[in-house]
Protein backbone atom coordinates (compact mmCIF):
# COMPACT_ATOMS: atom_id res chain seq x y z
CA UNK A 1 0.00 0.00 0.00
CA UNK A 2 1.60 3.26 -0.98
CA UNK A 3 1.36 6.24 2.35
CA UNK A 4 3.08 8.85 0.52
CA UNK A 5 0.48 11.52 0.33
CA UNK A 6 -0.71 10.42 3.87
CA UNK A 7 2.45 10.62 5.36
CA UNK A 8 3.88 14.31 3.82
CA UNK A 9 0.24 15.26 4.88
CA UNK A 10 0.90 13.88 8.79
CA UNK A 11 4.39 15.64 8.33
CA UNK A 12 2.64 19.05 7.63
CA UNK A 13 0.33 18.82 9.98
CA UNK A 14 2.85 18.33 13.01
CA UNK A 15 5.09 20.99 11.85
CA UNK A 16 2.30 23.13 11.91
CA UNK A 17 1.55 21.89 15.39
CA UNK A 18 4.71 22.94 16.51
CA UNK A 19 4.89 25.98 14.75
CA UNK A 20 1.97 27.04 16.81
CA UNK A 21 2.91 25.73 20.25
CA UNK A 22 6.08 27.95 19.46
CA UNK A 23 4.00 30.98 18.30
CA UNK A 24 2.09 30.78 21.80
CA UNK A 25 5.41 29.88 23.96
CA UNK A 26 6.77 33.36 22.19
CA UNK A 27 3.50 35.16 23.15
CA UNK A 28 3.29 34.10 26.69
CA UNK A 29 6.96 35.21 26.81
CA UNK A 30 6.05 38.83 25.59
CA UNK A 31 2.85 38.98 28.05
CA UNK A 32 5.15 38.38 30.43
CA UNK A 33 7.69 41.07 29.93
CA UNK A 34 5.09 43.61 29.30
CA UNK A 35 3.36 42.71 32.70
CA UNK A 36 7.03 42.91 34.09
CA UNK A 37 7.93 46.39 32.77
CA UNK A 38 4.41 47.76 33.54
CA UNK A 39 4.96 46.16 37.10
CA UNK A 40 9.09 48.14 37.25
CA UNK A 41 6.83 50.83 36.63
CA UNK A 42 4.93 51.09 39.38
CA UNK A 43 5.49 51.99 42.71
CA UNK A 44 7.82 49.30 43.58
CA UNK A 45 5.29 47.24 45.32
CA UNK A 46 5.70 43.25 45.04
CA UNK A 47 4.02 41.73 41.93
CA UNK A 48 0.38 39.90 43.49
CA UNK A 49 -1.45 37.19 41.74
CA UNK A 50 -3.72 34.23 41.87
CA UNK A 51 -3.77 30.89 41.26
CA UNK A 52 -7.27 28.98 40.79
CA UNK A 53 -6.56 25.33 40.87
CA UNK A 54 -9.11 22.63 39.62
CA UNK A 55 -7.85 19.53 41.14
CA UNK A 56 -8.71 15.74 41.39
CA UNK A 57 -11.05 14.88 43.93
CA UNK A 58 -10.10 14.41 47.94
CA UNK A 59 -6.35 15.95 46.25
CA UNK A 60 -7.73 19.37 47.32
CA UNK A 61 -6.09 19.74 51.20
CA UNK A 62 -2.94 17.98 50.12
CA UNK A 63 -2.42 20.18 46.81
CA UNK A 64 -3.26 23.30 49.37
CA UNK A 65 -0.43 21.96 51.58
CA UNK A 66 2.23 21.68 48.67
CA UNK A 67 1.72 24.73 47.62
CA UNK A 68 2.32 26.39 50.54
CA UNK A 69 5.94 25.07 50.65
CA UNK A 70 6.51 26.94 46.48
CA UNK A 71 8.30 30.21 46.49
CA UNK A 72 6.01 33.42 46.53
CA UNK A 73 2.99 31.67 47.73
CA UNK A 74 1.66 33.79 50.85
CA UNK A 75 -1.71 31.32 51.03
CA UNK A 76 -3.26 28.92 49.71
CA UNK A 77 -6.77 27.60 50.22
CA UNK A 78 -9.42 25.20 49.55
CA UNK A 79 -12.49 26.94 48.46
CA UNK A 80 -15.82 26.39 47.27
CA UNK A 81 -17.43 26.75 43.51
CA UNK A 82 -15.73 26.38 40.29
CA UNK A 83 -12.21 25.89 41.39
CA UNK A 84 -10.86 24.00 43.96
CA UNK A 85 -8.55 25.96 45.49
CA UNK A 86 -6.90 29.60 45.63
CA UNK A 87 -3.34 30.80 46.46
CA UNK A 88 -1.88 34.30 46.75
CA UNK A 89 1.40 34.62 45.03
CA UNK A 90 3.77 37.24 45.99
CA UNK A 91 7.07 38.33 43.84
CA UNK A 92 9.57 40.97 43.30
CA UNK A 93 9.27 39.92 39.03
CA UNK A 94 7.10 37.88 36.79
CA UNK A 95 9.88 35.41 36.16
CA UNK A 96 9.29 34.25 39.81
CA UNK A 97 5.73 34.28 39.54
CA UNK A 98 6.10 31.97 36.39
CA UNK A 99 8.43 29.60 38.07
CA UNK A 100 5.76 29.76 40.89
CA UNK A 101 2.76 29.12 38.34
CA UNK A 102 4.75 26.35 36.64
CA UNK A 103 5.92 24.21 39.97
CA UNK A 104 2.05 24.23 41.03
CA UNK A 105 0.71 23.64 37.71
CA UNK A 106 3.13 20.29 37.92
CA UNK A 107 1.61 19.60 41.40
CA UNK A 108 0.05 15.38 41.45
CA UNK A 109 -3.55 15.64 41.25
CA UNK A 110 -3.73 19.26 39.53
CA UNK A 111 -6.29 19.10 36.53
CA UNK A 112 -6.26 22.63 35.56
CA UNK A 113 -5.46 26.40 36.90
CA UNK A 114 -5.83 30.19 35.77
CA UNK A 115 -3.73 33.07 36.80
CA UNK A 116 -4.89 36.33 37.73
CA UNK A 117 -2.45 38.90 38.21
CA UNK A 118 -3.46 42.03 39.98
CA UNK A 119 -3.12 45.20 38.74
CA UNK A 120 -1.49 46.76 41.49
CA UNK A 121 -3.65 49.67 41.63
CA UNK A 122 -5.46 50.55 44.51
CA UNK A 123 -8.58 52.36 44.22
CA UNK A 124 -9.63 55.61 46.89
Amino acid sequence: MFLGPLNSHRRTFVAYQQAQCEYVRCLSKCFLRLVDHLHGMSSGKRLVSYLLLLVDVGKEHSVAKELRKLPGVTEAQVVYGEFDVVARIESGDVALMDETVTMARKLQGVTRSSTLISSGIQSQ
